[in-house]
């Protein structure tokens, strides 16, 4: 069977477009994926119905149920992450919580990242509401960070008027798992298993950050910052895999 160098043709061109005017950011990249992979599906159903082997067959209904597994559980995840969105609280709609735990974001040298501000600045604007509160900031230090993210969450709320001694530092974490599971010893330190905590992150990361929570057990709710479309699009489909990983591990 001769492959269709049309297609292929339009592919490429159709992926150096997509690069062009986006990037290689994740969910740019995923798309591309996404279409070699369901060209391959297609050209594997092809060939296994014309050479009529039964290995091929086998190796395409494979790849058939690879693929609805992928799109089924895609769609779920992703509309329960929408759902979560639509019904994300307001600062004025959030309750007054002895407790906040500020999930980190990377940095740009020992400065925090833009993400990262976001979630910052929607915690000032909670302190301003309810000033009575303890703050755990939670990130640890990358392999390309100078700081830990803590570190750098704790300098710029005190240079936003938030006092020292109401902020406490996670600096071990290095993912979101570890967030949540390093700021619950801090809350036992702290003598407030008990409490229930407002956990704050962006908009796309609060579902699975709760997710978390919940399964360790932590009585929470959520608050978050708005990011772009674009970066709340991107960011949304690299939550998929993200999403899947984490609940695999709180599984085991």
């Amino acid at each position: 069977m001769k492959i269709n160098k049309k297609i292929i043709f339009i592919i490429v061109l159709l992926d150096i477009l997509l690069l062009a005017m986006f990037g290689t950011v994740f969910s740019i990249l995923s798309v591309i994926g996404a279409i070699w992979f369901v060209y391959g599906w297609i050209l594997m159903l092809r060939i296994s119905k014309i050479k009529n082997s039964r290995k091929l067959k086998i190796l395409a209904n494979s790849y058939t149920i690879a693929l609805a597994g992928f799109l089924i559980s895609f769609i779920i995840i992703e509309g329960m992450l929408i759902t979560h969105l639509v019904k994300l609280r307001d600062v004025n709609e959030t309750k007054n919580f002895k407790y906040v735990i500020v999930l980190g974001a990377g940095l740009d040298g020992e400065e925090v990242s833009n993400r990262l501000k976001g979630r910052l600045d929607k915690t000032i604007e909670y302190y301003n509401k309810n000033s009575d509160v303890t703050i755990i900031v939670s990130g640890g230090q990358g392999k390309d960070e100078k700081i830990s993210e803590a570190e750098a969450m704790e300098k710029y709320l005190i240079n936003k008027g938030i006092r020292s001694n109401q902020i406490v530092k996670e600096n071990k974490s290095t993912s979101t798992i570890e967030n949540i599971k390093f700021s619950l010893t801090i809350l036992k330190d702290l003598g407030a298993l008990d409490e229930e905590v407002l956990i704050i992150t962006s908009d796309y990361h609060l579902f699975r950050a709760q997710m978390i929570a919940n399964k360790l057990n932590i009585k929470n709710q959520g608050l978050a910052n708005r990011t772009f479309l674009w970066t709340r699009i991107n960011y949304m489909i690299r939550e998929y895999a993200a999403i899947l990983k984490d609940y695999v591990k709180l599984k085991l």
